[in-house]
Formats: structure tokens, C-alpha cells, sequence
């Protein structure tokens, strides 16, 4: 089977996923984000890395929506397949680690970023899961399944270099 990364598309997709470790990087230097392989699917797509030592599992998504459409049109909600959200918390939890989430919005270069889970409190972040129709892949298709719907107001918002943050800060990854 072929992997989806492996297309134009899909390259497209690992070129914003890239950007927006760049710009997390221009925050949290010290936070290093270290991707999982892409030659392969993987149940989550990083960890954050300080000191040699692992700090947090991050589910990374790109929309290429602005930023207001993602406010307005979709009230800060952020659409996730529930199985990627039980995956990280399954390896945060055998980790011991927060689970986070990255969401990028590529028409206005603008990384979100909450956490999602911690082994102390569970699920902090408020999502609800439907079965909705959605796209198969970034290749297009569709497809049902259980889909979260995880709430990203008061998230932080980054942009590289120089940005205003709102919400936790990553010294709350530890």
C-alpha cells in the first residue's frame, strides 16, 4: 500500500508540516520537535525533545483554511479522527508525557498549539466525537468515521518570530 506522503499532495502536506516546526522551533528552541519516520505510517507525527530526554507526543495537522474561517466557520473547533487522539494519549501514557497538538493554518502561516492530554489530569483540552463523512486522505476520497472535534479557543497562536501567545505556555509540557 502506498503511503499518502509519498504524493504531490502529500509532500505539499510534509513541506507545511515542516513549516510548522519551524515555527515552533522559533519559540521553544529548547523543545526540540524530532518527527517520526515518514516512509512508514505512524500513530503520531513527533515528540518534543529537551535535554535527550522526551517531554511530549504531538499529533500535527495542517488546514489551508485563514485563520478567521477556522474562528468563525468552525468556532475554533479542530477536526481530528478520534483514533489519532486515542493513539497519542496511548503512547503519552506509556510515556508518561503530555499528549499536544499541533494545528497549522497555512493561508496565514499561523502554528495552534494546546495540550491535549497529561498523564496527571487526562484530557484537558473539551472535544465531542461524531461519526461524520470526511475526506479519506489528503488525496481526497471519502470516508465515515468517529471524528473529534476538539475545542481550541484561548489556544496558543504562534507566528515565527515575534509572535503573541495566549493560553498555557510550553513550560507546561513538563
Amino acid at each position: 500500500m502506498a503511503l499518502d506522503i509519498n504524493t504531490p499532495k502529500g509532500q505539499d502536506t510534509l513541506d507545511r508540516e515542516r513549516r510548522a516546526i519551524e515555527i515552533w522551533h522559533s519559540h521553544y528552541p529548547h523543545l526540540v520537535y524530532v518527527e517520526t519516520p515518514k516512509e512508514k505510517a505512524g500513530r503520531v507525527d513527533g515528540i518534543l525533545v529537551q535535554d535527550n530526554v522526551c517531554r511530549a507526543v504531538v499529533e500535527t495537522k495542517c488546514r489551508v483554511i485563514p485563520t478567521q474561517k477556522f474562528d468563525e466557520m468552525y468556532g475554533e473547533q479542530w477536526l481530528v479522527t478520534y483514533h489519532k487522539l486515542e493513539q497519542g494519549k496511548l503512547i503519552s501514557e506509556a510515556l508518561n508525557v503530555p499528549f499536544l497538538g499541533f494545528l497549522y493554518l497555512a493561508v496565514d502561516d499561523v502554528l495552534l498549539w494546546a495540550k491535549l492530554w497529561d498523564p496527571e489530569y487526562g484530557w484537558v483540552r473539551s472535544f465531542k466525537v461524531q461519526r461524520t463523512e470526511t475526506q479519506a486522505t489528503v488525496n481526497g476520497g471519502k470516508v465515515w468515521r468517529d471524528n473529534a472535534y476538539i475545542d481550541m479557543v484561548k489556544c496558543d497562536r504562534l507566528r515565527l518570530k515575534g509572535c503573541q501567545t495566549t493560553g498555557q505556555s510550553a513550560k507546561n509540557t513538563e
